[in-house]
């Protein structure tokens, strides 16, 4: 068996490229979960958990008007009312999984984009 010739480099490309690509190709590969650091991590879920408990006492608040209205009242207007209440909360309650998830999300990205800078000026301070 024969060895391969040598890899010529591509005459296409600009050298500065080829350089630029050997560097990144041989970079070290982090991983999303290595940039999340578990006091910003924690310091993300006790905020969120701070917003559940306001998104629960505010559907509890939602629920106990339309159940107040629902049992003092027999009028047709109480109870139309009423029926807003309870779509309003249905609304409340979507609305406000969707902006916690997406809340969510970005502050997780944020929190690992923020890991990294930290990680890669402390590696740059040690050199």
């Amino acid at each position: 068996m024969q060895p391969r010739p040598p890899v010529q480099p591509n005459q296409m490309m600009p050298m500065n490229y080829q350089n630029q690509m050997q560097y990144y190709n041989n970079k070290a590969k982090i991983k999303p979960i290595d940039l999340l650091d578990w006091r910003t991590t924690v310091e993300v879920i006790r905020t969120y958990i701070g917003i559940m408990i306001v998104c629960a006492l505010i559907h509890y608040v939602i629920e106990l008007i339309y159940d107040t209205i629902r049992e003092e009242s027999t009028d047709e207007i109480a109870l139309k009312i009423a029926d807003l209440f309870e779509y309003l909360d249905s609304a409340f309650l979507v609305s406000a999984f969707i902006a916690i998830t997406i809340k969510a999300i970005s502050d997780t990205w944020g929190v690992m984009a923020y890991s990294r800078v930290v990680n890669e000026d402390a590696a740059n301070k040690s050199l």
